[in-house]
């Protein structure tokens, strides 16, 4: 941070400090939607299993459907890392790591704002923002790369706006990126968007620099492929987003809903409304950028982030130049208020009194509370029933039980892995078995199958289905039913 009062530069440490306990504390007080998606246990069973074999998967062992099919494990690195957080912390341990990576998204979004703008406007940007991004922060693998797509789009645009060349070791973090999570080809478009941001601002007189960035955007690619599936990561994105009818039907990779996600929208509008209305000068570059992070975010809502985490890196300087009393440079000049000399004399103990009041109170409302999952998609009840009264043969399972089945060790019929797998015709035929037309279809699934018996929500319409071809009912409760098949 530029800042050569010490004075400042302290109360903005605190301030970044209250920041991170504010918001780790929001998301560990909300564990039963950070840990509410169902992806997280299939992602922890195969990290456990990946320690456990010390090899990566080629083919699918998780589904009976899809037995034998190729799968690769290509977001391994954090499977692992939940899968180590799972078994020395439990739940407890996968939601305070998720929630310290979130939080620290946050802090890299504050530190970046605070480079040019007054720390109280940053950190209330932050906060803000965290709003924002609450829908999508969640125990799953593209948590970990927020911190690193922050951190990656500061330093490639705050090179070209220093006319510099890129530092060619951030390409380890597109590497790094490659392992974590499948979205690491947005490095590939953050890099090109700062280029041309560079080229905005020198045309073709820097020859040197601008060779220098086409090498890197040349090697980002590689960088990418230094994974243990090689390219497959690639091909499978690719892949996915041209063939794959699957994401038609998964909420995540669905447009923005602006009557279910009308805060996000109105945020939206609000946040375009300020743009257009202060008329900053971004350059081409800097708004064919944003107009393509809003389309990202509009055409698939788990994009979200890279709208509202990314959008602010890019625009702060604006802001400091057009508003000169909101930035960084005006505050330093000017006397510390009260508040700011007494944050600065105290700064040790007010320090360490965030610190360990924040560890106190974490440790106690996690023995407290001791959070889990929601039943909803862990369905702990029914699937301890299944087990206990060994219930065989091939499971019809609802989608958002699939992942639970895996983490305890029974193959399922579908569950989130559609990127890869349940292509074809297979998921809209499975979706559509579930409708009031589906009793034959979902008939013919059964016996395509050899489904023994299913694990479905209580309100779902197959299990009238199942009463009318003379099912068996062998559990239900609020939430679960469970047929079995009758023999002979």
């Amino acid at each position: 941070m530029p800042d050569t009062s010490a004075h400042a530069y302290r109360f903005a440490i605190l301030l970044g400090m209250l920041i991170f306990v504010v918001i780790g504390g929001t998301y560990i007080h909300d564990y039963a939607r950070v840990l509410g998606d169902p992806d997280t246990f299939w992602h922890i069973k195969l990290g456990s299993d990946i320690i456990s074999s010390g090899h990566l998967p080629t083919v699918d062992t998780y589904s009976h459907s899809y037995a034998g099919k190729p799968f690769v494990s290509k977001e391994w690195l954090s499977e692992v890392l939940f899968a180590l957080s799972y078994k020395f912390g439990g739940w407890n341990g996968v939601l305070v790591v998720t929630a310290v990576v979130a939080v620290s998204a946050v802090l890299l979004l504050y530190r970046q704002l605070a480079q040019f703008l007054h720390p109280t406007m940053a950190g209330l940007s932050a906060i803000f923002i965290t709003t924002m991004l609450s829908p999508v922060v969640l125990a799953r693998p593209h948590l970990f790369t927020m911190p690193i797509a922050a951190y990656f789009t500061a330093r490639l645009f705050r090179a070209a706006e220093a006319k510099q060349a890129p530092q060619f070791w951030l390409l380890g973090l597109v590497t790094l990126w490659a392992n974590l999570h499948g979205s690491f080809t947005l490095s590939f478009v953050i890099a090109g968007f700062a280029f041309l941001h560079l080229l905005e601002n020198v045309h073709l007189t820097d020859r040197p620099t601008l060779v220098k960035w086409c090498v890197f955007l040349v090697l980002c690619p590689f960088a990418a492929m230094v994974h243990p599936y090689g390219y497959d990561p690639i091909r499978i994105g690719a892949t996915m987003m041209a063939t794959n009818k699957a994401m038609a039907y998964i909420v995540e990779w669905m447009p923005l809903n602006s009557q279910d996600d009308f805060l996000i929208e109105y945020f939206t509008l609000a946040t375009l409304a300020v743009l257009i209305g202060s008329r900053l000068k971004l350059g081409w570059a800097k708004t064919l950028f944003i107009i393509f992070m809003l389309h990202m975010m509009l055409t698939h809502v788990r994009f979200v982030y890279v709208f509202f985490l990314l959008l602010p890196i890019v625009v702060a300087p604006h802001i400091a130049e057009r508003f000169p009393e909101a930035s960084l440079t005006n505050w330093l000049g000017r006397p510390r208020d009260v508040l700011e000399r007494f944050a600065s004399k105290r700064f040790k103990p007010l320090a360490a009194l965030i610190s360990i009041g924040a560890v106190i109170a974490i440790v106690f409302y996690l023995q407290t509370k001791m959070p889990a999952p929601p039943e909803d998609t862990a369905a702990e009840r029914p699937i301890a029933f299944a087990v206990a009264n060994h219930l065989e043969g091939n499971v019809f399972n609802e989608y958002r039980y699939g992942g639970s089945l895996i983490f305890h060790g029974i193959k399922t019929f579908v569950d989130g892995r559609a990127e890869q797998l349940f292509t074809g015709d297979f998921f809209p035929e499975y979706v559509n078995s579930g409708k009031h037309d589906g009793a034959k279809l979902f008939k013919d699934l059964i016996e395509k199958h050899q489904i023994t018996w299913t694990l479905l929500p209580s309100d779902d319409l197959r299990n009238g289905y199942l009463d009318q071809m003379g099912w068996k009912k062998a559990y239900s409760d609020d939430k679960t039913m469970i047929y079995t098949k009758p023999t002979a």
